[in-house]
């Protein structure tokens, strides 16, 4: 009996030691009522955020009226969530409301100044909004804090591009390429970057390079076609303006730039046609002023067919007149 004596001496101690520290735990994760329904507000908030995000697939919201209000409740309990707002930031963004857009992402940068994200969102809004250099300054700031975001790249060389800052924007769509050789983008504005800095030859690659990731973009044929007739390839450019003629047939500038690049190539009366297309749709649209200037162009080129004609007429009859030879 000895031997418990000991024990039942060191099991009440521990056992007030236990009680101690329980009472202790307790007085310090007891919440104030304010405090309490703090918590219940951002739980909801957090509820109904994850009920938005349950529509989010593939990059979008499958119902996205669905998932504003969603997000609009989760903001309205906890205005602070960052998520709730940057989701709803894009969303904004989408529905074309920049304003509501930036409000949101200022919130979210207000209190986490390095959210990636957030950063990349705000220099997007400034891009739409034409404010170039604030863009430049956002996407910076994003490859400060992680350069590994390809499209910061792009969107930082399209802001420089915009600032007339050809050389920076032709470095920053070689990065992107380098990350993503498929970014037809990239290709399209460094050859943009190359006709500023007049090198048509490298525009051209890349715009090739475009088009073999695109075959059907508009703007890459057009612009392709631009730069054959600068470099003389009228034949290049007439094929090109006439793939963009497919994609919009009742474009009338179209048809007078192939108009252009016909008599550029002395093809005088396929100009004339081209150019009477031109005229005939300024027409049609209420476009007199442009449809006079087409009709000016139809008549040049009639008269510079007739005297291309005319030369090739004199120069048979002289032929003819010439005696032949003799032996």
């Amino acid at each position: 009996m000895r031997y418990l004596i000991p024990i039942f001496v060191v099991l009440p101690l521990m056992l007030s030691g236990c009680v101690g520290s329980l009472g202790s735990g307790a007085a310090r994760v007891s919440l104030t009522p304010e405090q309490i329904e703090t918590q219940e507000r951002e739980a909801s908030a957090s509820a109904a955020l994850s009920r938005a995000m349950q529509l989010h697939h593939d990059g979008g919201f499958l119902d996205e009226d669905a998932a504003m209000e969603y997000l609009n409740e989760a903001i309205e309990l906890d205005p602070d969530l960052a998520e709730a707002r940057y989701q709803r930031a894009l969303l904004r963004m989408n529905h074309g409301d920049r304003q509501g857009a930036e409000a949101d992402v200022r919130v979210v940068l207000d209190n986490e100044p390095d959210n990636v994200r957030a950063v990349y969102a705000f220099g997007s809004i400034a891009y739409r909004k034409g404010e170039f250099i604030e863009a430049a300054k956002a996407f910076s700031r994003v490859l400060e804090l992680d350069d590994s975001i390809t499209e910061a790249y792009a969107m930082r060389g399209a802001s420089y591009l915009k600032l007339q800052r050809p050389q920076d924007a032709i470095h920053d769509f070689t990065e992107t390429l380098a990350r993503n050789p498929a970014h037809r983008n990239a290709y399209y504005n460094r050859a943009l970057a190359y006709v500023a800095l007049g090198d048509d030859e490298q525009a051209e690659d890349d715009l090739t390079q475009a088009m073999s990731l695109n075959s059907q973009s508009y703007e890459t044929i057009v612009a392709r076609a631009a730069v054959y007739m600068r470099l003389g390839e009228f034949g290049r450019a007439i094929r090109d303006y006439g793939r963009a003629i497919v994609l919009d047939q009742n474009d009338p500038l179209l048809h007078a730039l192939q108009a252009k690049a016909y008599g550029e190539d002395g093809r005088f009366g396929e100009a004339e046609d081209a150019a009477y297309k031109a005229y005939l749709l300024a027409r049609a649209q209420g476009d007199f002023d442009s449809a006079e200037a087409y009709r000016d162009m139809m008549d040049e080129f009639a008269a510079s067919y007739d005297r291309d004609k005319a030369s090739s007429s004199q120069g048979a009859g002289i032929e003819s007149e010439l005696p032949p030879d003799t032996p």
